[in-house]
């Protein structure tokens, strides 16, 4: 079992992040955490020992080459703060190559709602 913290912010005490970590490291494989598209909430993250970070895809907005711009700026700051930096629910799969260029080790599309195709039709 991995375990994911959500809504870590440059506001999170980076002592109680480090201790947080630390105790469900024992219970579980791996603790990984979601960060918001902001360079500052990379700051604190350094000495956590996180296993992975993720960024979900809907915290991106914008035109297209935007986002892409925001991907490959998550790739940097992530760079050597965990061995698997993971962006989530892509809007489409275009977005995989910048995902690849920015050096993250994971990617995935946004589910389609399973009443899109029967409202569609």
């Amino acid at each position: 079992v991995m375990i994911e913290l959500v809504d870590v912010t440059r506001g999170t005490p980076a002592g109680r992040l480090l201790e947080v970590v630390g105790l469900l490291k024992a219970l579980t494989r791996g603790v990984i955490a979601r960060v918001p598209p902001d360079k500052e909430a990379f700051k604190h993250l350094r000495d956590a020992r996180l296993a992975g970070l993720t960024l979900d895809a809907c915290d991106l907005g914008g035109p297209a080459e935007k986002i892409a711009m925001d991907i490959m700026a998550f790739g940097r700051e992530a760079r050597g703060l965990a061995p698997m930096v993971s962006l989530q629910g892509l809007p489409a799969e275009g977005y995989f190559a910048a995902a690849e260029t920015a050096g993250l080790s994971h990617a995935s599309l946004r589910a389609a709602h399973p009443y899109a195709a029967r409202n569609a039709a």
